[in-house]
């Protein structure tokens, strides 16, 4: 071979070099990395970010008149590792202006490439937006047992539909269509097998899933009370943001105002916002889902999926929800798998589980080679 030969791989072949364990270490972490959009920033401040990320090997666009200085206030661009994300937030906590805060923001921030767990759809009603998703009680076993199969985590059952203009049908009706299931699921002992979430707003029925062993309650109402009952049963309660409160206002069409000319990160604030202040509400595990085609426009659901990692400074899982949803547009199937599998989500709910399993193997098979 001759002395220099030049190949486009991927980090894994740091391996085959034999360097040192240390260097491969921060190599790799190198490999993922995330950039931050800094908003306002004050020209003192971007310089001195520009500096100290220099020194740490990070990477920071600044407006071209920001070394001009003066009372002005631009947006910036870092690039960050999972490295020197942590070296350059050691260096800004000793500095001032918003440094201080970046630093913080960047100490919160986690930067890793992983696939998901899938949490897979059953629904208990022959109304739900997505046809094949409805399963009837003789149904249940074969599909539950599909669903463990083929690499679901969680099996998530709803008995009320939360399509658009649909109408909640009442407590009696969802227990009624629950009480079923709930019985095979005992009688099988599917608790000891898989993870079971249920999919309401209502007490009595979430009370009756966990005491047969359910471990998620997830709630598109986001009323935080419900999160009590997910402590009192060592629970997870999953908290979803939507425009209105989807218990009162069940038919809810209205989207966020992008009123804003910067419209993408008023769409993230007040998501972002949200999840604040009902966090604050909830003592139980949680986890937080963006709440994906709940009262809101295309725009805003691309948004959202786009910047999903925004997020994880809130240091909490993320569920993502979107499949099959009507933003996805005249291919929502296949582009439901490659949105799901891309994501950098903890949890994805989805309806095709064979193949949201399948395209994740063939993505994790790639990157082993």
């Amino acid at each position: 071979m001759r002395e220099a030969s030049f190949y486009l791989l991927d980090e894994n072949s740091a391996k085959d070099i034999n360097s040192s364990e240390f260097a491969l270490d921060r190599f790799l972490k190198r490999s993922n990395h995330q950039i931050i959009y800094i908003k306002n920033i004050s020209t003192t401040a971007a310089n001195i970010l520009k500096q100290d990320a220099i020194s740490v090997g990070a990477i920071v666009l600044n407006h071209k008149n920001t070394i001009l200085g003066g009372e002005y206030k631009y947006d910036s661009i870092l690039l960050v590792d999972s490295i020197n994300a942590k070296d350059l937030a050691n260096k800004l906590k000793l500095q001032q202006f918003s440094c201080i805060r970046l630093s913080k923001f960047l100490n919160e921030l986690k930067i890793s490439k992983k696939y998901p767990k899938i949490m897979g759809i059953m629904n208990i009603n022959d109304d739900s937006f997505y046809e094949s998703s409805r399963i009837s009680e003789k149904e249940f076993l074969a599909k539950a047992y599909e669903f463990i199969e083929n690499g679901a985590s969680i099996i998530d059952i709803g008995a009320m539909s939360s399509r658009p203009n649909s109408t909640y049908l009442g407590a009696k009706l969802e227990l009624d269509r629950l009480k079923p299931i709930f019985n095979l699921i005992k009688e099988h002992k599917l608790c000891d097998k898989i993870d079971f979430s249920l999919d309401s707003f209502d007490e009595i029925c979430l009370t009756n899933a966990l005491d047969i062993g359910f471990k998620y309650i997830n709630d598109i109402s986001a009323n935080t009370k419900l999160s009590k009952l997910a402590l009192k049963y060592d629970a997870t309660y999953i908290l979803m943001h939507s425009q209105n409160n989807y218990f009162d206002n069940y038919i809810n069409n209205t989207g966020l105002s992008n009123s804003n000319s910067d419209s993408k990160f008023f769409i993230l604030d007040s998501v972002y916002e949200f999840f604040l202040n009902k966090l604050s509400e909830i003592e139980s595990k949680v986890i937080i889902d963006v709440g994906i085609g709940f009262g809101k426009s295309e725009y805003e659901n691309l948004v959202l999926v786009k910047y999903l990692n925004h997020f994880k400074t809130l240091n909490k899982p993320i569920l993502l929800a979107a499949s099959n949803k009507r933003f996805l547009g005249e291919h929502k199937e296949a582009l439901s798998l490659i949105t799901h599998a891309n994501s950098n989500a903890d949890y994805i709910r989805v309806h095709d589980v064979i193949g949201q399993n399948a395209m994740i193997n063939y993505l994790k098979k790639m990157e082993s080679i």
